[in-house]
């Protein structure tokens, strides 16, 4: 079927804490499939799949997570790794295998690691009509923005699509990384950013005499899924 086709080559995966796409994410692989996972991606150019630890969601079997683009991976004396990585899309786990790690890549040591084939996470689409969908966005855009201080935003923030805006903002939400992670279901855009701008106003309230100030309200078309 079309999801099966989309679907990429197997990659090695670890479970880690939620992860969102843009999000920084530093740790530390200390057991050996750990290892093994970061060392042949990073030798190799390849994304690291981190599986979200996260509870099930009612009627949603998937497992979900984050690909990493690891950005640097040091070896510390005790042979663990500090790796610095940033999250590229979200996707879902089709199929998993455990296999045997060449015993070169961690020093003759035999282990095994887990490879995961997933597919990215495609955008449902909107019912609105692209210009409606398009000045909706604008807004929530709007609200997050004023919370979060635009000013001090980077380029990529305020420039980039409504996709990348929604997850830089989600990344950012004062909220424990489970329930962040929990943004990994929702697959539409406007959907992702009406929730952002809700947690924002219940975390900043003092903020929303400044929402005001700009002939904005707080909230959106979509309930809260947190």
């Amino acid at each position: 079927d079309d999801e099966r086709s989309d679907a990429l080559v197997w990659l090695p995966t670890i479970v880690s804490r939620p992860v969102l796409p843009l999000e920084v994410e530093n740790f530390c692989a200390e057991k050996q499939h750990a290892i093994a996972a970061v060392k042949r991606c990073w030798a190799n150019g390849w994304p690291l799949a981190a599986i979200a630890a996260m509870p099930v969601r009612d009627g949603c079997k998937d497992r979900l997570g984050t690909a990493l683009r690891l950005q640097m991976v040091e070896e510390l004396p005790s042979g663990a790794l500090m790796v610095r990585a940033i999250g590229l899309w979200p996707f879902s786990v089709l199929e998993e295998s455990v296999q045997p790690v060449r015993p070169d890549i961690l020093d003759g040591t035999q282990t095994q690691a887990t490879m995961v084939n997933l597919v990215r996470t495609r955008q449902l689409p909107d019912s609105e009509p692209v210009k409606e969908r398009g000045q909706s966005c604008a807004t929530l855009r709007k609200r997050v923005r004023v919370f979060l201080g635009g000013s001090n935003m980077t380029a990529s923030w305020a420039e980039g699509s409504d996709a990348d805006f929604s997850w830089h903002a989600a990344a950012r939400l004062p909220l424990p990384a489970v329930a962040r992670g929990v943004l990994l279901h929702i697959r539409s855009v406007e959907e992702r950013l009406s929730i952002c701008s809700q947690v924002l106003a219940a975390s900043f309230g003092g903020s929303v005499a400044e929402l005001q100030g700009e002939g904005l309200t707080v909230g959106g078309p979509f309930r809260s899924r947190l």
